[in-house]
């Protein structure tokens, strides 16, 4: 029995040794322009993504951080000072194809909830997440780290996720807002909204310019006519 235990343990020490620690405040200091090179990126990334640029995940409790590869247990120091495995899968709730590892308790899964033994999103978690998004329609190619609330939490804003918030038509709970952390992020109606408005403001702006000019036009040629000439000329 005991040697049941210990293979056990080697088992979930192999699942956990990938990943990487790191701290909060080192990992939104990460300059992704260093990592365009998919053969450059470092042991802690996800891998290379949609040909832009090196991915990163990471959970974190408090300022301590963990990098996530799609490990099935990551390690953490709870409120006590002692290590805690947690598992790091986080399944939609009604995606009945989606397995993590087994949990029995929310207290196991980093979603902080467990339903019919697999972790699922949605639990008001103690965890934090970061991860690169792009940052915008106009820089599809540019990416920053950013952290906030796992996948699936209930949010109000954007700021509030390590991703967007908005309404899914897929999620478990209806007409609430949720996080939505994957690497390369839609954008939602509020974005659209936002451009939209910029551009209008510029042709607007435009438009005044040219009516501005067209009205002083005329008047210009005819109180300083010989500097209009000239500059006809030239």
């Amino acid at each position: 029995m005991n040697n049941y235990y210990f293979f056990i343990g080697i088992i979930l020490f192999i699942q956990t040794i990938n990943a990487i620690s790191m701290k909060k405040e080192d990992i939104l200091k990460i300059d992704l322009t260093q990592f365009k090179d998919k053969n450059k990126c470092p042991e802690y990334s996800t891998g290379y993504i949609n040909d832009i640029a090196c991915s990163f995940r990471f959970f974190c409790l408090d300022n301590e951080c963990q990098s996530y590869k799609n490990e099935q247990y990551l390690e953490f120091t709870n409120k006590e000072g002692k290590k805690q495995k947690y598992i790091a899968g986080i399944c939609k709730a009604n995606n009945k194809n989606c397995t993590t590892a087994k949990c029995m308790a929310d207290s196991d899964c980093i979603s902080n909830k467990c339903m019919n033994n697999v972790c699922v999103e949605g639990g008001n978690s103690i965890f934090t997440e970061c991860n690169d998004m792009n940052k915008g329609p106009f820089q599809p190619t540019v990416t920053e780290i950013v952290c906030g609330k796992l996948q699936g939490e209930k949010c109000n804003k954007d700021e509030e996720c390590a991703g967007k918030c908005y309404n899914d038509e897929d999620s478990y709970e209806k007409n609430i807002d949720t996080c939505h952390t994957y690497n390369v992020k839609p954008f939602n109606g509020n974005d659209c909204i936002f451009y939209l408005c910029i551009f209008c403001s510029i042709i607007i702006i435009l438009a005044i310019i040219y009516r501005i000019y067209r009205y002083w036009s005329p008047k210009a040629e005819k109180y300083y006519p010989e500097s209009i000439s000239k500059l006809s000329l030239v």
